[in-house]
């Protein structure tokens, strides 16, 4: 069904809590989305520390409301002190 379409990061995570509020927000968008994770325990961090902990993919069909949803998300993060990231889609491409 979506073969020919291809997946576009549209967020960086650098938390586990913000990996759940971000796919939440998504799913209850009724956006589709999947989760690359950049930790490695061979690495002990290495790489979470110039990547952040994940990203997370949507369809490219979903990707401006994706864009939307996880700005929204982001921003009451930052509004609640409790946000890690100020990166928006700009910095996952």
């Amino acid at each position: 069904m979506y073969e020919d379409l291809e997946t576009v990061p549209v967020y960086v995570c650098h938390d586990p809590i913000e990996e759940a509020e971000m796919i939440a927000a998504l799913e209850q968008a009724g956006i589709h989305c999947a989760l690359q994770s950049f930790e490695d325990s061979a690495y002990d961090g290495l790489f979470t520390y110039g990547l952040g902990r994940s990203r997370i993919l949507v369809l490219e069909k979903d990707v401006v409301c994706a864009e939307r949803v996880v700005q929204g998300v982001a921003q009451l993060f930052e509004k609640s002190g409790t946000g890690t990231s100020k990166e928006t889609s700009d910095s996952t491409r």
